[in-house]
């Protein structure tokens, strides 16, 4: 890990430094990740992270992969709701599905 100081008023993240080891809780698809070190938690950039475990990186790639096309799939499926709705259809599960399945 880099050094890393948080933007002043920056409440839900912390400070780090390099070498400093730190429990990952959570990643997300937007670069950021959220750490644990003792009983304070935080986010931290992804970029100043890497992993002392075997095949992490191999887990990660795949891992952000998968997050990609899930975030893909939420917004072509909000995208066909909102075309629906405008429509003045009533949106169901049924209208959905068939709208997602027809691309």
């Amino acid at each position: 890990m880099q050094d890393f100081v948080p933007p002043e008023g920056s409440e839900h993240m912390f400070a780090a430094k390099a070498g400093e080891q730190v429990e990952v809780v959570e990643r997300h698809y937007n670069g950021w990740t959220l750490c644990r070190r003792g009983p304070e938690a935080g986010w931290l950039p992804d970029n100043l992270l890497q992993s002392n475990a075997p095949g992490a990186a191999k887990d990660t790639r795949n891992h952000w992969q998968i997050l990609w096309a899930l975030q893909r799939l939420r917004e072509s499926a909000l995208a066909e709701i909102a075309k629906i709705q405008a429509g003045g259809d009533q949106c169901t599960e049924e209208s959905l599905e068939s709208a997602v399945t027809s691309q």
